[in-house]
């Protein structure tokens, strides 16, 4: 069993200053208290069980800027979702379960993650989600090596992150849009299948690495980001949402020569 507690102050880098979003002062250092508490177990050499319960406490916050809807975007400041969260102090709290197994040889091993988290901007009479709340996630790997090769697969869930609903409420005189309550609402669940291949080749002075990495390998469309436009071409303005997905399959050829 392990427990430990402790205060870490972040100050501001020089270079943090947010100058775009009409910040012209450096804040005071913000300040976290962390609590963790975890007990690790082995029923067998071959097999580890890890339980681990944290809570972290934020306070000293400094004003920080978001999009409602995408900020995968070159200028996120540009755009009219921006907004400012002058939060009087956050929380994140979890749990985790892990396993790991290994075989005799330790030729072939593995390991699953599950974990449930709360992460919250805290105000004087209500909580928001944090834009990274991820309530859900699971995560799983098998790994297999000898001399030459190296052969592993990874698999990622997690449940929807927070996203906040608009819609058109008025056309005239102009047309208007109206958000719901901060990050009230959620994206799909994301999934992902990771697979990589190596082979090794050793010479007398240098070790040779090449290797294939394919992510997403399932290719499946998980949501990201929400985009918006108004839109009055048949001459009713109106306002079209967009869900859109983080990359597809992608495939990574490369190599790696140690000398």
């Amino acid at each position: 069993m392990r427990g430990s507690w402790g205060r870490y102050a972040q100050s501001q880098s020089i270079q943090e200053l947010e100058i775009s979003d009409g910040i012209v002062d450096y804040a005071r250092a913000q300040r976290s208290d962390h609590a963790l508490l975890g007990l690790t177990y082995q029923p067998r050499p071959d097999l580890d069980v890890e339980l681990d319960l944290y809570e972290k406490r934020y306070s000293d916050l400094r004003p920080r800027f978001e999009n409602l809807l995408n900020s995968f975007v070159l200028l996120p400041e540009l755009k009219p979702d921006r907004i400012r969260i002058d939060a009087e102090s956050a929380r994140a709290r979890g749990a985790e379960l892990s396993l790991r197994g290994r075989s005799a040889g330790a030729a072939l091993d593995w390991w699953a993650t599950y974990s449930w988290s709360k992460a919250e901007d805290l105000f004087a009479d209500d909580a928001e989600p944090r834009s990274w709340d991820q309530r859900h996630a699971f995560g799983a790997g098998l790994g297999w090596r000898d001399d030459h090769w190296q052969l592993d697969a990874a698999l990622t869930w997690h449940s929807g992150w927070p996203t906040t609903a608009i819609e058109l409420v008025a056309l005239e005189p102009v047309a208007v849009a109206e958000a719901s309550p901060r990050n009230s609402g959620r994206l799909g669940s994301y999934f992902t299948l990771d697979l990589r291949a190596a082979r090794h080749f050793a010479f007398e002075r240098s070790l040779l690495t090449v290797y294939l990495e394919v992510t997403n390998a399932t290719n499946r469309n998980n949501d990201c980001c929400v985009e918006y436009e108004f839109n009055s071409e048949d001459g009713t303005p109106g306002l079209e949402l967009e869900t859109t997905p983080y990359l597809t399959v992608l495939p990574n050829l490369g190599l790696v020569w140690e000398f």
